[in-house]
């Protein structure tokens, strides 16, 4: 209830808010947005490889394993098998 009391008094207040925004949205293009949304996972999953390292490694470990007990569902590239060994 709050939320669109809020939103209400910005509207009255401020009614060209509607269409700077519409504008703003308007020129940021799909690349952009996902290029934002892909780097903050990125740098949260950096930063918590960081502050818990084993947990990374147990992860990457475990995902490799994986790999290398399906490889009818992993595409790798000649040079990445033979770096795991994986025939």
């Amino acid at each position: 209830m709050l939320a669109a009391c809020l939103n209400l008094y910005t509207i009255v207040k401020f009614p060209e808010y509607s269409s700077l925004t519409l504008a703003n949205d308007a020129n940021v293009s799909v690349e952009d947005a996902a290029g934002a949304l892909g780097s903050g996972f990125m740098n949260s999953a950096l930063g918590y490889a960081k502050a818990n390292p084993d947990a990374a490694a147990a992860a990457l470990q475990n995902t490799a394993k994986w790999a290398a007990e399906n490889p009818e569902t992993v595409r790798l590239k000649p040079r990445l098998q033979a770096t795991f060994n994986i025939t």
